[in-house]
């Protein structure tokens, strides 16, 4: 599969279920999906890139319905964790560092608890 056959997939689906894509068209953005591959860190353009066993893919995604928008975005191991442990585990101490720093949220209170136990993990990897 190709980087542009997933927005087609996108495409597709936003079609479907009467939304409309968040990101195509915004500020002359060209397509539903970002798609970055390994060394592409984020808002990469679907094309016929392939896909291959190991490669490390995030995915940014935001729909609208109604008057509400979305974004969310995932990364994933194509084929698995055993295709690419390294990028597995990039994924993994991110996603940890992630709910260890949400755990550190209070109203009303200064972020740095919270950068600095994401820092705190990520370097301690």
């Amino acid at each position: 599969m190709t980087l542009i056959e997933l927005e087609f997939v996108a495409e597709h689906y936003i079609t479907q279920h009467h939304l409309k894509g968040a990101f195509k068209g915004y500020d002359g953005f060209p397509t539903n999906l970002c798609l970055s591959l390994n060394d592409c860190a984020v808002h990469g353009i679907p094309d016929d890139t392939p896909l291959k066993n190991g490669d490390l893919l995030k995915i940014d995604a935001g729909v609208i319905y109604e008057k509400g928008y979305s974004d969310s975005a995932i990364s994933v191991v194509i084929g698995g964790e055993m295709a690419n442990p390294l990028a597995y585990q990039l994924i993994s101490t991110t996603k940890e560092a992630l709910d260890r720093g949400i755990e550190t949220i209070e109203p009303h209170q200064p972020m740095f608890p919270y950068g600095k136990t994401v820092e705190t993990v990520m370097t301690n990897a």
